[in-house]
């Protein structure tokens, strides 16, 4: 009979789950919390060829008084608002008809499920969450930064997407998968203004992982755009 030292066998055995554990950090594939522009081509012919449309309609809301609060205040500090023309399959007419240049070529783009113009004031953010599983799980959110502190260090000003963070800069497009925590932060003396645009998952994106429930804030935010 042979004798086998139970030492070298743990040894052993420590070595293979230790080399497996190594190869799964390794070869796992990596969350993607952003993607490039060309994920939605549509868009991102929009972006690059119509800032002039995009940037009229916003310069002629900028100072309107019909801006409201975000509609998640448990999650924001300081003074977040929105500017809805279309929201949660509910369109602001009012909002819809100071900005119907904008709203019209946002109609050629299929699957649009939000489209509003976001403030973040100065010392203000967006805290860590999840947007809503009815809207996120089955959406990419986009962002046309319209106004930022571009100089602005990441730790200033920027959006944080599960452990990943980036710059917000004027001008530029930022797609990014709401359904996972999240924040957008503004410690600038200055706001930030985008452009939001929530589509459709393209068909090769698996659906979100949010868990998160529609509050009562919501309902009460889209009867309001109801009721213009």
């Amino acid at each position: 009979m042979f004798n086998i030292d139970t030492t070298f066998i743990c040894i052993g055995l420590f070595v293979i789950i230790f080399i497996i554990s190594v190869s799964l950090l390794i070869f796992a594939p990596k969350s993607i919390n952003y993607y490039t522009p060309d994920t939605y081509p549509i868009l991102k012919s929009i972006h690059d060829n119509n800032k002039d449309i995009i940037t009229g309609d916003f310069e002629k809301i900028e100072n309107d008084q019909n801006w409201l609060a975000w509609p998640d205040s448990e999650n924001t500090s300081g003074t977040c608002e929105v500017y809805p023309m279309y929201m949660f399959s509910t369109a602001s007419k009012l909002r819809k008809a100071k900005c119907i240049a904008l709203y019209n070529l946002i109609q050629n783009i299929p699957d649009v499920k939000s489209c509003a113009f976001i403030k973040i004031d100065k010392k203000s953010k967006i805290n860590k969450q999840t947007q809503w599983k009815e809207l996120a799980n089955t959406t990419l959110r986009c962002l046309f930064i319209l106004k930022s502190v571009s100089s602005a260090p990441v730790e200033t000003c920027g959006i944080w997407v599960n452990g990943e963070s980036k710059k917000l800069i004027s001008n530029s497009l930022v797609i990014f998968d709401s359904s996972k925590e999240h924040s957008i932060y503004n410690d600038t003396d200055y706001p930030i203004y985008a452009l939001l645009i929530d589509l459709q998952r393209p068909e090769k994106i698996p659906n979100g992982i949010s868990q998160r429930e529609y509050s009562d804030e919501l309902y009460d935010f889209v009867c309001g755009l109801n009721t213009e």
